[in-house]
């Protein structure tokens, strides 16, 4: 039986030769965790390119949000198709009965922002939305969170008074400091 916190994957990976996989709903808290440029930063070190959904922002600056693109696409409508679609059988009706908690609906409108997130999962902040291949989202979950503390430590050193030249990056007696202060809170 699977995992109810771990939704099946989509099945459009597997049309286009992509292995499908799940992205559970503890890989997505850890990304909500994680900045868009740090994600950003982590995925173009790993060669994913064009992950920045250029011209889409959440609508307030207090909107974020993680979840797993579920992609609607809208064509043109011929008039003997839209009688079939009107009401209860209307496929964006269907697309937001469909959805899940943890999933966000994309509906691609045909509009050249991001036709490639489909099945991807999209982290969205202020600063804009990122699409994240679902094969790859637990590393860059558990990297951003590393990424996130340990420039959190960097800032509070430079805070303290430290050079930013011993802080970013961190000089060798800080990233002792550094990792000693990790160690002392994983026990």
């Amino acid at each position: 039986m699977a995992d109810p916190g771990v939704p099946e994957a989509c099945a459009c990976h597997s049309r286009l030769g992509i292995e499908r996989v799940a992205v559970s709903d503890d890989v997505l808290a850890k990304l909500k965790s994680v900045s868009i440029p740090t994600i950003s930063q982590i995925l173009r070190r790993r060669g994913v390119g064009n992950a920045f959904l250029s011209g889409v922002a959440p609508r307030t600056p207090l909107q974020s949000l993680v979840g797993r693109a579920f992609t609607a696409r809208a064509l043109p409508t011929r008039q003997d198709v839209a009688a079939t679609q009107a009401g209860a059988a209307s496929l964006h009706r269907r697309a937001f009965e469909t959805i899940r908690p943890g999933d966000v609906l994309v509906i691609d409108a045909r509009g050249d922002v991001g036709a490639r997130v489909t099945g991807d999962i999209l982290v969205a902040d202020p600063e804009g939305v990122m699409a994240i291949p679902r094969a790859i989202a637990a590393e860059v979950a558990q990297a951003g969170l590393e990424a996130e503390r340990k420039d959190a430590f960097s800032r509070g050193k430079v805070e303290a008074g430290h050079a930013l030249a011993d802080a970013y990056p961190l000089n060798e007696k800080l990233q002792a400091e550094y990792e000693a202060t990790k160690a002392r809170s994983r026990t």
